[in-house]
């Protein structure tokens, strides 16, 4: 005991385990606790603001994402849609034409499905000039007489309220252009003037795709009318719904019948050639070939241009349009393709429907 207490006395403190004094030891700890709080709340904080980080790059690499993916959907679009012009649209006549030979039955339009990808493309290709030109009757009447005539045509398909026929003025030079180069007394015209009606939207108040496209018993609305082509009617494909509003008062429906069924007899090859024309009295058909519209023409008792009001035939048409309906799991979309071969201006239009 006397040894510890001169030990003490002598200034010696015992160590501490850490090789400090103990009231130092004790004193360390305390300032070394504070420290350790503070490091916990940074180490909150960069937690936080690196978890706020990586929702950000998260949420940003999504959109990125959706964004290619939609990029990569509307590429696949435009390619399906221009290989289906490409295929189809350039060769429209000739598709055509093999298909009435196989089913041997005249058709203005043809329906096609095919799919490419993840995309189904449902095509419907029409011939412009089987059916009525809008402009061919506002040649003949007003704007009111034609509204009725279309209404009156279009009873029981429930398109009459829908009917607004909003044609653009002329100008004069082409008033003076077309007098020119079509005269008085003829009702179609091939040289690229400028027309009235260019568009559905002149024709219907509602000019949606949903709308035009839907069925209404067994046609849609675009089926029997049209503002494209040379304003000749395809006598080939025609039918009597598009001869009935095209013709008006012109053509009656007996006439309209009779020259039907002659023409199939023509395409069956049933109809025998007359064996007078109309150009002289005992002049046969061996002295002077007859064309095919002529031919059926004089067997159905008419003549081109006899009535006023008739319109001029064609067997063959320059002028077709192709609706491309693209369907997929995120949205469907409407194309439609023009192309007028009658027209050096206005050879190919196409249009966009989202």
């Amino acid at each position: 005991m006397k040894y510890r207490d001169r030990y003490f006395q002598e200034g010696n403190r015992p160590r501490s385990p850490l090789h400090g004094w103990a009231g130092e030891h004790v004193r360390g700890r305390k300032r070394r606790g504070c420290r350790s709080g503070y490091v916990l709340v940074m180490t909150l904080g960069l937690l936080v603001l690196s978890a706020s980080l990586l929702v950000v790059i998260g949420r940003a690499a999504s959109r990125s994402a959706l964004a290619a993916r939609s990029e990569m959907v509307d590429l696949q679009h435009r390619l399906g849609v221009l290989t289906c012009r490409r295929a189809v649209l350039d060769h429209a006549d000739t598709i055509l034409a093999t298909h009435e030979s196989k089913t041997r039955t005249v058709s203005a339009t043809l329906t096609a499905k095919l799919k490419l990808g993840d995309e189904v493309f449902d095509l419907l290709l029409s011939d412009e000039q089987a059916k009525a030109n809008v402009n061919v009757m506002l040649e003949s009447a007003d704007r009111a007489t034609a509204e009725q005539r279309l209404v009156r045509a279009l009873s029981g398909t429930g398109l009459g309220n829908s009917i607004r026929l909003q044609p653009a003025p002329i100008s004069l030079s082409d008033a003076f252009a077309k007098v020119a180069t079509t005269g008085p007394s003829t009702s179609f015209s091939i040289s690229p003037v400028n027309e009235p009606i260019t568009s559905f939207g002149q024709i219907f108040s509602i000019s949606t795709p949903e709308f035009l496209l839907q069925m209404r018993g067994m046609d849609r609305a675009i089926d029997h009318l049209t503002c494209w082509g040379d304003r000749r009617i395809n006598l080939r494909r025609t039918d009597a719904k598009s001869l009935e509003i095209v013709a008006g008062k012109g053509m009656s429906p007996v006439e309209i019948a009779k020259l039907i069924s002659v023409r199939d007899q023509f395409l069956a090859g049933k109809l025998k050639p007359p064996a007078k024309l109309n150009a002289g009295i005992g002049q046969s058909t061996a002295d002077k070939p007859m064309d095919p519209v002529s031919m059926i023409l004089l067997a159905a008792g008419m003549k081109s241009g006899g009535n006023v009001g008739m319109p001029s035939f064609t067997m063959e048409s320059k002028c077709h349009s192709l609706w491309i309906i693209t369907h997929n799991n995120l949205r469907v979309r409407y194309d439609l393709s023009v192309i007028d071969a009658s027209d050096k201006d206005r050879t190919r239009s196409f249009l966009l429907f989202q």
